[in-house]
């Protein structure tokens, strides 16, 4: 009879084993993503163009490679936080930090230097301020889009031209007028 018990003692040490292994295998698998996630981050500047493959990436880390390779001053403010996800390749470096910072809802400012014999804006500084608000379009998206809004809108007619449209003219008056 000392046998079943001892057989029973040893199933009971081997399940909690079993679940204890288990428990450690399920906390170490779900940690893998996200280091995998960071090891696969792809930043690149060339030539002025910057080429991005980045999955639910720290911005800040985004931004200081990008810095970092272009020789760019990169600050960022303490509230500016969050995660970014993007994929393009050989954009011109100003256009693709925009593309980042609004994917990432964030509020920036790019500063440029005039320099060089074709007095070209060279971007010097990118300065982070935080989240954005989420009212629509930020500001400098807007300007396009209340050009076209204004364009769709009628014109008012000068007062002569209002005045004529008003006066309703028949074909017969019309054919009298002519022969005038």
């Amino acid at each position: 009879m000392a046998t079943p018990h001892t057989h029973s003692l040893d199933r009971r040490w081997h399940c909690r084993m079993l679940v204890g292994l288990l428990i450690a295998l399920t906390a170490w698998t779900s940690v893998l993503p996200m280091k995998r996630a960071r090891a696969e981050m792809s930043v690149a500047v060339h030539q002025g163009q910057l080429s991005v493959n980045v999955r639910e990436v720290p911005v800040q880390e985004v931004l200081a490679a990008i810095g970092q390779q272009a020789g760019l001053r990169v600050a960022i403010d303490a509230s500016a936080h969050g995660t970014v996800t993007a994929q393009f390749t050989d954009m011109a470096l100003d256009q693709g930090l925009r593309r980042l910072l609004r994917a990432a809802s964030l509020n920036y400012s790019l500063l440029y230097a005039r320099g060089g014999p074709a007095a070209t804006d060279i971007l010097q500084e990118v300065r982070v301020f935080g989240e954005a608000p989420d009212q629509g379009p930020a500001r400098h998206d807007r300007a396009p889009l209340e050009r076209e809004q204004r364009a769709a809108l009628p014109t008012p007619l000068p007062e002569e031209e209002q005045a004529a449209l008003e006066q309703e003219v028949t074909p017969e008056q019309d054919a009298d007028a002519a022969q005038d």
